[in-house]
Parts: C-alpha cells; sequence; structure tokens
C-alpha cells in the first residue's frame, strides 16, 4: 500500500504559496504603525524570503522604517544570531530595543539577549503555550504602567502561601521587617534584592509619626480599630503611596543608569476624592523625571484635603479641580490610560488603587494588625476585619491577606455610606449604578440624613448622594472588578483548559455590560461565593453622627472622622451574627480633623468640646492660609484635560 502527501495538484499549491503574498494587516496595524514611527525607528524582522515580506508589505500597506528577513541576514528566529544580527547593522544596543510578537517562543529568544518584549495575544496562534506564563509581567512594568493596556486591571499570577512557620518566625517583626517579609512574597529577588526591598520600605515610612507606623487602640474588649493615618497626609493612603513614590524613582533612575541616552520620563495621573490626592503628591513631590497631575471634584472634597493638595507649589505637582464627580475624574483618567498614543507619548503611570503595589502595600497592615492582637490577648485570635470602603482597594488587600493564609474568623466587613453599590451586590448580586432595588428598612438601611454642612444630603445628576464621607461618595467601585476575577475563577469548570482565560472573558462580559447598562447580575453561584468571605452593611449619615457622639462619649472617649464612624457603625451590626470569640478590628481610615465639619457637626452639642484645642494637630495651623496652585477645569472633558497635560509636560 503506497501513501502521498500530494493532497492538492501543482496548480492548487501554487495559488496557496502566492496567497502568503497579498494578506490583509491585522485590526488596527495600520493606523498603530504610523502611531509608533512618530516616535521611534520600526523595523520589521521576520522569518522567509526577502520577496515575500516586501509583498506582504505592500499589499496590506503597512509602513516600516527597515526590514530584515532570515533570507537576507542568513539565520532563522529563534535563533540569537539573527536577532543580534540586526542590532548590529543598526549600530544599537538590545536594551534601546522592545520586540512585539504573536509568538511566545520569538519573545522569548529576544529577551534572553537583553531586547525589552511586548506580547500579542491571537488566540489562532501558540496553541502549545502555557499562556499563564506567557502573560506574566515583571513587578517593574506592573508599578510602572498601572493598567493593562486592554484597560483591564493587573493582578497577581498566583496569591502565594505563607511560609510554614510563619506564626513562629514574624511573631516580634516590625512593620518594616513584615513589610519585607510579605513583599518578598510577591516580587522576584531578580528584580529586587532584599537589600533594595528594605531600603526602599525604611525611607518609605521614616517619616511617619508612630513607631509601629499602623498602631492598633483597643476600645472595647472585642473591639479594636487599626490606626492607619500616621502619615505625612494624616490618612491610610500615605501606607501605600509613600512606597509607590519610592518604587517609581527607583525603577525609572535605574532603568536611566543603564540607558543614560534615552532618559525615561514618567506622568503620573491620578483621581481623588480627597485623600488619594494629597497622599500621591506629597508621595511624588520633588521627584526627578516624574510629573503627577491629580484631578479631583471641585467643592467636593474637605477644606483640608483641598489645602494639602493645592498648597503643594513643587514643579512637578499639578492639580487639577474637574467641574463634576469623582466618577468623572476617574472617568477621565481610565480614558486617558486607553488613548494609546497619549500614554505612549508621555508614559502614564498610575497612583490611583487600579495600580497593583498598592494593594500590595496594604496587606502588610493586615498582618500586623493580626501580630498585634495575638500579644494583646493571646495565641489563638479570632478576628474580623471591617472596612470602610468606596473603591474596594482597601479591602481587597485584606482579601489577598486572607487568600495567602492569614486568619480571619469572621467574614471581612464591607460598610459603605449612602453611595451603597457594594453593600447592595452583597444583598441581590445586582452590580449597578442606579438603586432600583431598594434594601429593607433595617435601621443601617436608612436614607441619608445629612451632608458635610449639616443640610440634607444631595443627589446630583450623576446620581452621587453628597454624603459626611465624601471619600466614600463614588457610584463604581475600581478595584471590585479584581474580586469579580477570583469569583468567575471559582465558578469555571476545573477541566477548562484555559480556566484563567476563561475567567477573564467572563469578567471583561459583567464590565462591558456595566459600561452599556450601568448595571450587571451575576450568578447565585458566584453570589454565594461572594459572600463565603464577604458581608456588607451601609451606613447613612444620621448614622455616622450617633457613631461619632457615642465614641467621643464612651470610655475611653475616642474622636473618629466620618469614615472611621462607617466602619464602626456597621461593625456593630455584623457583630451581631459573630461567634463569642470574635474580635473586631476596625480600619480607621484618617485623622479626624481632616473632616472637622462632620466632627464638629456631631459634637456641637458636647459640653467642654474645643475641636481646635483637642483635635487639630498642630501641623494643620495655617494650612487653609497658604498660596494655593491649581488648574480649574470647566467640565469633565478628557479632550481639556489632555491639553492640560500637554502644556506642562
Amino acid at each position: 500500500m503506497s501513501v502521498t502527501t500530494d493532497i492538492w495538484g501543482d496548480d492548487i499549491r501554487t495559488i496557496l504559496v502566492q496567497s502568503w503574498h497579498h494578506q490583509n494587516a491585522w485590526i488596527d496595524a495600520v493606523a498603530g504603525l504610523k502611531i509608533l514611527k512618530k516616535d521611534y525607528f520600526v523595523v520589521v524582522l521576520a522569518n522567509g524570503t526577502t520577496r515575500l515580506q516586501l509583498d506582504l508589505v505592500y499589499s496590506s500597506q503597512l509602513s516600516f522604517h527597515a526590514l530584515f528577513s532570515s533570507q537576507l541576514l542568513g539565520f532563522t528566529k529563534p535563533d540569537p544570531k539573527m536577532y543580534q544580527k540586526v542590532l548590529e547593522l543598526l549600530n544599537l544596543e538590545a536594551k534601546e530595543c522592545i520586540m512585539v510578537a504573536a509568538h511566545a517562543y520569538d519573545l522569548r529568544a529576544a529577551a534572553k539577549i537583553g531586547i525589552k518584549t511586548a506580547y500579542i495575544h491571537r488566540t489562532t496562534e501558540d496553541p502549545e503555550e502555557d499562556m499563564q506564563q506567557v502573560r506574566k509581567l515583571s513587578f517593574e512594568e506592573t508599578v510602572l504602567t498601572g493598567l493593562a493596556p486592554n484597560g483591564g486591571l493587573y493582578i497577581p499570577t498566583f496569591i502565594p502561601k505563607l511560609p510554614e512557620n510563619w506564626k513562629e518566625d514574624w511573631q516580634g517583626y516590625s512593620f518594616v521587617d513584615i513589610s519585607v517579609a510579605v513583599l518578598s512574597l510577591y516580587i522576584s529577588r531578580d528584580e529586587l534584592s532584599e537589600q533594595e526591598l528594605r531600603s526602599l520600605v525604611m525611607k518609605s515610612y521614616a517619616s511617619f509619626r508612630h513607631p509601629e507606623i499602623t498602631p492598633l487602640k483597643k476600645l472595647e474588649d472585642k473591639k479594636y480599630v487599626l490606626e492607619l493615618w500616621h502619615g505625612p497626609t494624616w490618612a491610610f493612603k500615605d501606607v501605600a503611596l509613600q512606597l509607590l513614590g519610592n518604587l517609581f524613582e527607583f525603577f525609572l533612575q535605574r532603568r536611566n543608569e543603564k540607558n543614560p541616552k534615552i532618559i525615561e520620563k514618567l506622568t503620573v495621573v491620578g483621581a481623588t476624592s480627597g485623600d488619594t490626592g494629597s497622599a500621591a503628591i506629597y508621595g511624588l513631590r520633588n521627584k526627578a523625571n516624574i510629573s503627577i497631575f491629580i484631578l479631583h471634584p471641585k467643592d467636593r472634597v474637605s477644606p483640608i484635603q483641598e489645602a494639602q493638595m493645592t498648597t503643594v507649589t513643587d514643579a512637578n505637582v499639578h492639580n487639577l479641580a474637574v467641574k463634576g464627580t469623582f466618577d468623572d475624574c476617574q472617568d477621565i483618567v481610565k480614558a486617558l490610560f486607553a488613548d494609546t498614543e497619549f500614554n505612549a507619548k508621555h508614559h502614564l503611570g498610575a497612583v490611583n488603587s487600579i495600580n497593583w503595589a498598592r494593594i500590595l502595600a496594604q496587606t502588610v497592615y493586615y498582618f500586623l494588625a493580626y501580630f498585634s492582637l495575638r500579644r494583646a490577648i493571646g495565641e489563638d485570635v479570632d478576628v474580623q476585619f471591617v472596612v470602610p470602603t468606596g473603591n474596594f482597594g482597601d479591602i481587597l488587600a485584606g482579601y489577598y491577606a486572607k487568600k495567602m493564609g492569614l486568619p480571619m474568623a469572621g467574614k471581612l466587613g464591607v460598610a459603605t455610606n449612602a453611595n451603597d453599590i457594594l453593600a447592595r451586590f452583597w444583598k441581590t448580586g445586582r452590580y449597578e449604578k442606579a438603586d432600583s432595588s431598594p434594601l429593607d428598612d433595617s435601621p443601617s438601611m436608612q436614607p441619608a440624613a445629612g451632608s458635610s454642612d449639616g443640610k440634607q444630603a444631595t443627589q446630583d445628576n450623576s446620581g452621587v448622594k453628597e454624603t459626611l464621607s465624601p471619600a466614600m461618595d463614588i457610584l463604581v467601585s475600581s478595584n471590585f472588578e479584581r474580586l469579580l476575577w477570583y469569583l468567575a475563577y471559582v465558578n469555571v469548570p476545573e477541566d477548562e483548559s484555559d480556566r484563567r482565560g476563561k475567567a477573564g472573558e467572563i469578567v471583561a462580559g459583567w464590565m462591558n455590560q456595566m459600561k452599556s447598562d450601568g448595571k450587571v447580575e451575576v450568578p447565585a453561584s458566584v453570589l454565594e461565593t461572594a459572600r463565603q468571605d464577604f458581608c456588607a452593611e451601609r451606613v447613612s449619615d444620621e448614622q455616622i453622627l450617633t457613631s461619632i457622639q457615642s465614641h467621643f462619649s464612651g470610655i475611653p472617649s475616642y474622636v473618629v472622622d466620618p469614615h472611621t464612624a462607617v466602619g464602626l457603625f456597621a461593625a456593630e451590626r455584623m457583630a451581631q451574627h459573630n461567634g463569642p470569640s470574635v474580635v473586631q478590628v476596625i480600619l480607621s481610615t484618617a485623622h479626624p480633623a481632616k473632616f472637622s465639619e462632620a466632627v464638629s457637626t456631631a459634637l456641637k452639642e458636647t459640653p467642654n468640646f474645643d475641636f481646635e484645642g483637642q483635635i487639630m494637630p498642630k501641623e494643620f495651623n495655617g494650612l487653609l492660609q497658604k498660596e494655593r496652585r491649581v488648574v480649574d477645569v470647566e467640565s469633565a472633558d478628557v479632550d481639556l484635560v489632555k491639553s492640560i497635560i500637554e502644556a506642562r509636560v
């Protein structure tokens, strides 16, 4: 019996071969190359004959500065000699180049000789590749890019487990020691040595006013607060943003030292409802080769928050007061990152909690609180963390800590204000901007009864309610997308060949539906998974005032800001569902002086209460009278913001 490989005749095979010479370009390839050619020297490096490559370029209307084929060079990829020959002919060093390809083997070979790489995934290519490994991004790249090219958020390839003897080994650790131990589980020693990481951590927290950085304070036998506001701007955002600023500076400096011919700069853009802006500015002020632009909603942050931002007059700091809401500011920032041409031109960096490094830095204080609690009440601790949250970043850090192996007997407590998209999700399974199905009439579900000026809470055309806790006045929680991925992943069948990719597709579908319809409803199985790790409560402005009053009148007397008050009030309701051994730790996110209107409104009838004398730190004296620098943006227009950035970098 004879076997033949001649399936087609010569005429058919000739047509098939010739068709390779007349292919259409990938979607957006022509426009993308035109953009790249404005600032970069763009080269084709391909296997095959020179005639084939030229015909492809002409037929697809692709535009390059130069073309190299394996026929011309005498080598075939992934032979390292092919890449090295091109570098010699162009008189370039490997570190001056980046290779973009749809084949992982190609990029691996280029990376081995020092060329930077960018992988374009096509579902028809690389069927034998482990996509989980191919998609991996270095910690440095994750920090400096902030947001993925497709607009998604970065998550770690896997959540590392704690070392076997971590309880014994870490029990005497300081905040710096725990930071190094936790961060080292996510950051390769090839990127940051232990000495480099320790130096960055020590530098980041040297300006904090308390030796424990984030001390634990006892209010009752079963209730503690974790004070996160001992940094330079008196808010919890300092913990992450002091470190992030130093990471930006370190990575840029290292890159520029390696390649002094091409100085790399970073344009940091961020949106703030108050505390992120000042913390980011203090973390990045006067940093070399970094410009920072912070957008805040005009007249929607507290006077202290606004002053902390706008009185910083360093040349690299730019404050933009946008006529709109925090969500408007956040949408503008996301649009800037999604604009590939603008992003590439200005090398945008992110300081909002969309940047993975911020979430990672915040996991540390959950561990510190755990060990502080063990020392205070004994070896075995049943703890529940309750977190006032709007953007879901602070509590997401707790979720990562739990999945790493930090013991938590109680569910993570989500505490929201009247802008309660998160509380509604855990009740209904619907993630939606507008409240189409009001919650029940229980005390914590009542409408907001006041605002930061003591008047009735108001709702503008965007749907955002102005409350006593303005840092949580948001419609959509940007970090919730990360949790949705884990919820989707758990509910993808284990025999799915690309389980991670499938989870990503599901979340992308949910987020696209959210953009188009303003809401998405997850399957019952997904909601049940979410309820295994979290519970949620909504707190009104009236209840915020009650919480501030009751804790000031308690023993010990303790003054809290309105956001911490949200957490404390929610914790009381959550405690009803806890076992008798559970101890609650409520995250205290800001010093009360940052929200003087809310605190003064709550305590104005209290005898002998003196806000200036009892609460106001001396560092705030004269702050409101200092010189300011701010740009007013008259509408929430991304093009208007682009023009402002263009004029100042």
